[in-house]
């Protein structure tokens, strides 16, 4: 529709709650208010529900929303806290991720203080006596994203700019090449110019210079920091001629003498009283966009519940502390609404997303242990609690520094400020948060951005690379697959420890995770990371076209067999009949990150052995002279244990039969002899004689089943081993 086209709207956004207490004023501002007439109680006029169009970035200020008569969800309520409810609180700091609705609340703030009152009727502030006689304060209102960042001589003329333009306004003149002076100046010149009247600072993206210097190089950065701190120390040695001083940013950086000391910030990150100080609740989605959701639901013939249930994984779980709900990405949902429901409509092409491309490639072992470490707020655990990343209060708003290469939890707070993660459950016992990523869009953003940062591939290239290895897998192309995963693997950066089986195994889950996220070829089904069942854990599984893949990845220097290992982890009931084929793929990796062995066997819905390739087999007959060797061994072991009385064409029918068996193997091996024990004896003995990939089976096998080990755990005999009785 034209009017839809050219009519915006944008979102201030705030449930409204009401209170009886009365906005009172400072006493300054109270004597400078004794002739005015006295304030009038005004009854508040909610507008609910009067969305025209969904919102565009240049509506970020109430003035417009009100000429153009769109909804606002009222914010008020949290400045009304910040200044009346705490007036010798000068400074107060909150860092949100990028494009949640900072840059309104400044605007408001800055609209607020100005003394237009008639823009804020029907708003929180409003009814709590506010009237049309609120005293005027000056207001300096900056913009630090605007700061030119590629020398540090531009980052200092623009800011000098900035402030220069902000004493134009009020027709003021600094006449100083020096930031920290023209600072000052500003803020006496101001403070006399209005007859002692306080002065207003609101610093929007305060951090944005620095961000942005660090992708240009880190000594630029840290000249920028420099900058930085002798800027906000300035502000608090004018803290007398300042009535409120409010600054937003993604990150919390290094001032300390802006957190700390006298006249010191609150920071309202984690703040339980202001975690919806910006961002969506449930229930604001559902009040103000009920309409566009419904618009959505017709348009791919689906249900009101279905699109918020899809909203909710996709964009929602942003949460700042343990006692609050969680949040909707406002950018997000905007984009979800107006795209007809795009899930895949986050964009983040500012300095924060190059600044942590720069952290994800100076911390990249962190950043692989987070996201394995990490499950997706609102979704089911997927991690063991010793994976499960943690993080006190004080190291995600303590002193940071985001410049020290030898501190990678410095990344742990960047993702949580920049709203990758978000506070899950909190442990009184160890005072501690479980951090999660706050939705499926976030997590594969971070997945995108992380796999760059490794290989420096595009994301067109990263999904051809994936689309060709997922069509092998479908297709069954084997050594095609293999190949292909060798690709993948020697992209591994050396610092993530190849040779290692855990930095090697972590890599492995990362490439299927990519494979399940952004292979266009066709869907594949969540991975899941270290799959449990009650036999065991397998590191991968993911489904596509009614097929249940089960990766075992291994080192080479593992004896056990890899495919055997997979398939034993899953038995028949786990998979197998739910399924149309159940494919269990053993990989061996050598020290330099390469396949150097591996094989693959397919099941039928029946639990049936279909087929093998590859060099690690299931099914392993026994040559004339390994057969001749079991008896020998046998003949031999009997002299030494006279009771075991297993024949040696049961022990040949074990060992050919256990690999494609997809029973219990105790219960395969208990119904050729109750004599568990001594079979356990004398396959350790004959292992080393055989091929590897029964060696490798048996291997298996006496780690999960054999009694010898329960015993020395401290079992009879003080934990000694017991053999059999000699003749």
């Amino acid at each position: 529709m034209d009017f839809e086209r050219f009519t915006f709207v944008f979102v201030a956004f705030i449930s409204v709650v009401y209170s009886a207490a009365p906005f009172t004023l400072s006493p300054s501002e109270a004597e400078n208010s004794k002739d005015s007439p006295p304030s009038v109680t005004l009854k508040p006029q909610i507008i609910q529900n009067q969305c025209r169009a969904l919102p565009a970035a240049s509506d970020a200020t109430l003035q417009v929303l009100k000429s153009k008569k769109n909804c606002y969800i009222d914010k008020t309520e949290y400045l009304h806290k910040m200044v009346n409810e705490n007036e010798t609180q000068v400074f107060w700091f909150l860092a949100r991720p990028r494009r949640f609705g900072k840059t309104l609340l400044i605007n408001t703030a800055a609209e607020l203080f100005t003394g237009e009152a008639q823009l804020f009727q029907g708003t929180y502030i409003y009814s709590q006596n506010l009237g049309p006689n609120w005293p005027k304060h000056p207001v300096i209102k900056l913009d630090f994203s605007a700061l030119e960042t590629h020398t540090f001589d531009k980052v200092y003329s623009t800011l000098l700019g900035a402030l220069e333009n902000a004493a134009m306004v009020h027709e003021i003149e600094l006449g100083t090449p020096n930031v920290v002076t023209a600072l000052s100046r500003l803020i006496t010149s101001l403070y006399k110019k209005s007859d002692n009247k306080t002065v207003v600072i609101l610093i929007d993206e305060y951090d944005s210079p620095y961000t942005e210097s660090f992708t240009v190089n880190e000594e630029l950065a840290n000249q920028v920091l420099g900058l930085l701190r002798s800027f906000f120390k300035t502000l608090k040695t004018e803290v007398a001629k300042i009535r409120f001083c409010f600054t937003t940013g993604i990150t919390r950086l290094s001032l300390s003498d802006f957190f700390s000391g006298a006249n010191s910030a609150v920071d309202l990150t984690m703040d339980p009283e202001y975690s919806g100080i910006v961002g969506f609740t449930r229930d604001e989605l559902t009040q103000y966009f009920g309409g566009f959701i419904e618009k959505v639901a017709a348009g791919r013939e689906s249900s009101k519940q279905n699109i918020l249930k899809e909203m909710s994984i996709w964009h929602y779980g942003f949460r700042f502390t343990a006692k609050n709900e969680s949040l909707f990405s406002p950018i997000s949902v905007i984009g979800y609404l107006r795209s007809g429901g795009d899930v895949h409509c986050y964009s983040d092409t500012g300095g924060a997303s190059r600044f942590l491309i720069q952290r994800l490639k100076t911390f990249k072992q962190e950043a692989l242990r987070l996201f394995l470490g990490s499950s997706v707020s609102e979704e089911s655990d997927e991690c063991d609690e010793e994976q499960k990343i943690t993080a006190k209060h004080e190291e995600l708003t303590g002193k940071i520094n985001y410049d020290d290469s030898t501190e990678p939890e410095a990344l742990k707070a960047l993702l949580f400020h920049s709203g990758y993660l978000s506070v899950g459950d909190y442990n009184n016992e160890t005072q501690s948060f479980t951090l999660k990523f706050s939705n499926l869009e976030l997590r594969r953003d971070y997945a995108k951005r992380f796999y760059h940062s490794c290989t420096g591939d595009s994301p067109t290239k990263m999904e051809k690379r994936i689309n060709s290895l997922v069509k092998d897998l479908d297709l069954s192309r084997w050594e095609s697959f293999i190949s292909k995963l060798d690709s993948f693997h020697s992209s591994i950066p050396y610092y993530l420890n190849v040779n290692q089986r855990k930095g090697l195994e972590a890599w492995f889950q990362f490439t299927m995770y990519l494979a399940s996220q952004f292979s266009t070829y066709k869907n594949v089904g969540n991975p899941l990371m270290e799959d449990a069942t009650n036999k065991g854990r397998a590191d991968i599984t993911l489904h596509m076209n009614n097929k249940m893949y089960i990766f075992e990845p291994k080192m080479m220097a593992n004896p056990e067999n890899a495919v055997y290992e997979c398939k034993v982890k899953y038995p028949q009931k786990h998979f197998f009949g739910t399924m149309e084929e159940v494919v269990c793929i053993g990989l061996k990796f050598n020290q330099s990150g390469d396949v150097g062995s591996w094989g693959v066997a397919t099941f039928s819905q029946e639990g049936k052995l279909t087929g093998e390739s590859g060099k690690i087999l299931l099914t392993n007959p026994l040559s004339p002279e390994e057969k001749k060797k079991i008896e020998s061994k046998l003949a031999d072991f009997r002299k030494e244990y006279s009771n075991f009385t297993l024949p040696t064409d049961k022990i040949i029918e074990f060992l050919t039969q256990i690999g494609p068996s997809t029973g219990n193997e105790l219960n395969f091996a208990k119904a050729l002899t109750t004599d568990i024990r001594g079979m356990c004896i004398f396959l350790g003995n004959i292992k080393n004689e055989l091929q590897s990939n029964v060696k490798g089976i048996i291997h298996g096998f006496l780690n999960r089943n054999d009694p010898r080990k329960k015993e020395k755990k401290g079992g009879p005999n003080n934990g000694q081993e017991i053999l059999f009785p000699k003749n």
